[in-house]
């Protein structure tokens, strides 16, 4: 692809340091590393005062880079999960020195709870767990409620947690508690990252005694303060805590004055149908999620590999490579090209083009906007992402004024045995690009 933009070096945004994979506080798919974030700002030489944004914050990445290098920063999501990932790593590294403590409160209170504690009916967390095992893992969320949470205790059943009011202890606790869950369902990931599969009969379901369960969050939660306290050293050189929110929102209706950020740096969902909702589909039980809900949701992420009821038209403003991309998909002789892909890839480009509206509208002007993508391909189809999003781009009327290209490996084609009849003549890149409205 050819950019008319200068080529800038920055580091590589996967998560590696020293050669290997950087182990963040929750593992997740999706995301670039703090050195990358780091990078672009230096770049950028932003002002004191300025206002970073991540429409897709995830795991908060760019949230916790910015305020490292004193910048206030916004983070959406519209996953929950996610956003109570990003406040987790928001916590002061002052705490570390009482967590472990924190954590023998929660495990004595929960222990209370466990032995009176009776399933609650239709929790989600029994389509894993038996019904003992859901109650253990219960026990744990309800104890850091009472003792971290206490306004947002949920009085009866089963319901969705108001993550609004999650203090960055409280959402430490609760990493914990989604980490505890992902060892415990370990048997039911296989090796998509993004997907977890459902036992397929009762007896499957897996069953811990609660002791195991209690040394298990003991343990995380360990494991948690050593890496917060490395990060906490990472942080040692800011003066002041500047301003952060994080909180759910699509990227298609950010909650958001006109002309109040000064840059954005994201990477928005590729294009390779993840599906991030599935992904974390045990942590949203955990936060009071039906499997309806979970459907919901899943529906509403941009990307989803759901279909709507209404699928949108093609337009002209997405540019010439992105309707010539979706003209080729749609005259693909495979199976299902156009009865299924087409209208993934359409609603894929729509979200998109709605969501870079309203990085628009939030920008000010001679503001920056950073966004790493990652070019894909339908069938022997090549998806140039990074031409598509300059095309896009411009029709909001922004410059490309810097780029840079890290060949990648790590894919979800790559592990996917379908796709390999395509693999020979594919080059996989992702590509940070730097744009000025």
């Amino acid at each position: 692809m050819d950019h008319n933009s200068t080529p800038i070096l920055f580091s590589n945004p996967k998560r590696r340091v020293n050669g290997k994979y950087e182990l963040p506080l929750y593992e997740y798919y999706a995301g670039y590393t703090k050195e990358f974030v780091y990078d672009v700002l230096r770049y950028l030489k932003l002002s004191s005062d300025s206002v970073v944004m991540d429409p897709w914050n995830g795991s908060g990445t760019t949230t916790r880079a910015a305020i490292d290098c004193g910048y206030s920063a916004i983070g959406y999501d519209l996953n929950p999960v996610m956003v109570v990932v990003a406040r987790a790593g928001l916590l002061d590294s002052s705490a570390c020195g009482s967590l472990p403590s924190l954590a023998e409160d929660v495990i004595a209170k929960a222990m209370l709870y466990n032995a009176s504690m009776e399933p609650f009916f239709n929790d989600p967390l029994h389509t894993w767990l038996t019904e003992g095992t859901s109650c253990t893992v219960r026990s744990i969320e309800l104890a850091i409620q009472q003792l971290m949470h206490p306004q947002g205790i949920r009085r009866s059943g089963i319901q969705i947690l108001d993550i609004s009011t999650v203090s960055s202890l409280a959402a430490f606790f609760y990493v914990a508690l989604f980490r505890v869950i992902k060892n415990l369902l370990r048997a039911f990931r296989g090796s998509n990252p993004t997907w977890i599969k459902t036992p397929g009969k009762d007896s499957e379901r897996v069953n811990i005694e609660a002791n195991v369960v209690f040394e298990m969050f003991r343990t995380t939660v360990n494991d948690m303060t050593c890496y917060m306290a490395k990060e906490g050293m990472r942080r040692s050189n800011v003066v002041s805590r500047p301003s952060v929110l994080l909180t759910t929102a699509a990227s298609e209706s950010l909650p958001i004055q006109n002309s109040k950020i000064d840059a954005v740096i994201t990477s928005p969902p590729y294009c390779t149908r993840i599906d991030y909702v599935i992904a974390t589909q045990p942590e949203l039980a955990i936060l009071g999620y039906s499997i309806d809900e979970m459907r919901k949701l899943r529906h509403a992420m941009t990307g989803t590999p759901t279909i709507k009821s209404n699928t949108p038209e093609p337009n002209p403003h997405w540019g010439d490579a992105c309707l010539q991309v979706l003209n080729e998909i749609q005259r693909h002789p495979s199976k299902a090209s156009v009865s299924y892909y087409y209208k993934h890839y359409v609603q894929y480009f729509d979200s998109i083009y709605r969501s870079l509206g309203e990085i628009n509208r939030s920008l000010k002007e001679g503001a920056y906007c950073t966004m790493v993508v990652q070019n894909s391909y339908y069938k022997e189809i090549a998806i140039d992402l990074a031409s598509i999003f300059v095309s896009m781009a411009s029709n909001y009327g922004w410059s490309l004024i810097g780029h840079q290209e890290f060949a990648t490996s790590r894919t979800l084609a790559s592990i996917n045995r379908r796709a390999q009849t395509y693999k020979s003549s594919r080059r996989t890149v992702e590509t940070a690009l730097i744009f000025r409205k």
